[in-house]
């Protein structure tokens, strides 16, 4: 069984909306709440991205201190959650 937010997603017709939320999160309104909600959490440590390094080319990417590594760990692995 599949979950989201601790609800089971066991039907199609529950599937069909978990997996819009994700293809949304893929376009426009998508990366402006990336930018948006990395804007306000932004505590000091966290960094708009590495310095040496910014698209992890030769790092693992940390999504949790550069906020341009976010596409990394999280919004360019969508696709791999999609459930139809």
């Amino acid at each position: 069984m599949l979950q989201h937010y601790g609800i089971e997603t066991a039907t199609l017709e529950a599937r069909v909306p978990y997996d819009a939320d994700r293809l949304d999160s893929l376009g426009a309104s998508g990366m402006m709440r990336w930018a948006m909600t990395m804007k306000r959490v932004r505590w000091p440590e966290i960094r708009t991205y590495h310095p040496e390094d910014p698209f992890a080319l030769w790092r693992e990417p940390d999504g949790q201190r550069y906020q341009l590594d976010r596409f990394f760990t999280k919004l360019l692995k969508l696709e791999e959650t999609m459930k139809t």
